[in-house]
């Protein structure tokens, strides 16, 4: 009776509830209980740290969730993961005899200006297209940090750095934040210094200025100001422009676009409130609750919100747990 009972249940419930029995931390999430745990997650914070305690922390912790999140890069463009999920989305309806009429919208965000300290960008930046030059006739070079773990690899002793293979070979973690923060950190310089200064160690000859800026900007970077302009507004003196905008656009919508739907039976009738802009406003409306209803997000704050929203969105429309 209760085994029947337990397969009548939804399959991530299913699954909290092996997980809770056998109370193992380090199985794999199953794809069902990822999608609930990133759904509930996106939709309330809050809602999804009641829930993780309540059944024996058996859902990823939010750090873990981020993971998965970040594991997907975006850049500035047309995300290719959008036009994947909208191909998809017809493929599926043409098979069942339908074709998708839809419009593309475009509206824009004002994002904050703010210059912070970026340790990824600096780091691959000095191991990829080094050496530096520093002070005009010294060199700053990532040979060091090769040689700092060489050296800790060979005599099996650590010069209380926190430099190890992952730092040197970073190619496949670029990344990685944590890894570019180590680089970069006093305790590195201080592992240069002592190999130079007083062990005397001839392989890190001139190294001196490889530590010192290493020291310096880890130093400097919590320093950096916050720089924000406003952006100006250009206001239309002519009242009627709106007016105007309105009549085009319903001309445009049932002389134009609805004659040529309806005539050429692609639909029987048109909603214009499909063909709205409130559908990128309420998008928008998402990225900005994600930062706690922050109308003008930094870049940074604009691309975390943002991997959060498309993956969990296209969690939901598709189920796809985003391995």
């Amino acid at each position: 009776m209760l085994f029947n009972f337990f397969k009548d249940l939804p399959l991530h419930v299913q699954e909290l509830i092996t997980r809770m029995k056998n109370r193992n931390p380090t199985a794999p999430f199953p794809a069902s209980l990822k999608t609930f745990a990133r759904t509930l997650h996106f939709h309330t914070p809050a809602a999804y740290d009641v829930v993780r305690n309540s059944f024996l922390k058996c859902l990823p912790c939010v750090q873990t969730l981020n993971n998965w999140i970040g594991s997907k890069q975006y850049k500035p463009g047309i995300s290719e993961d959008t036009i994947n999920n909208v191909s998809s989305m017809v493929r599926e309806e043409m098979k069942t005899g339908k074709q998708i009429i839809f419009n593309v919208t475009f509206d824009e965000m004002h994002i904050k200006q703010h210059k912070f300290w970026d340790e990824n960008a600096h780091s691959n930046y000095f191991a990829i297209k080094g050496p530096l030059i520093y002070n005009k006739n010294e060199y700053i070079h990532w040979s060091f940090i090769k040689k700092l773990n060489d050296k800790q690899q060979k005599e099996k002793l650590h010069c209380a750095s926190k430099i190890r293979n992952r730092h040197v070979n970073f190619y496949t973690e670029k990344m990685k934040v944590c890894l570019a923060a180590q680089v970069l950190s006093n305790s590195t310089a201080l592992a240069l210094h002592f190999n130079e200064i007083t062990l005397n160690d001839m392989n890190f000859a001139h190294s001196s200025a490889t530590a010192h800026w290493k020291s310096m900007f880890k130093n400097k970077a919590s320093k950096v100001e916050n720089v924000t302009t406003r952006k100006s507004v250009i206001v239309c003196d002519s009242v009627s422009t709106g007016f105007v905008g309105f009549i085009i656009s319903l001309q445009n919508l049932y002389n134009n676009l609805s004659k040529y739907l309806i005539d050429n039976n692609f639909v029987d009738y048109v909603l214009s409130y499909k063909l709205s802009q409130d559908h990128v406003e309420m998008f928008f409306s998402s990225l900005r609750r994600m930062n706690g209803n922050n109308n003008n997000p930094t870049v940074t704050q604009y691309l975390s919100a943002y991997k959060k929203v498309l993956r969990s969105w296209t969690v939901i429309q598709t189920g796809n747990s985003g391995e």
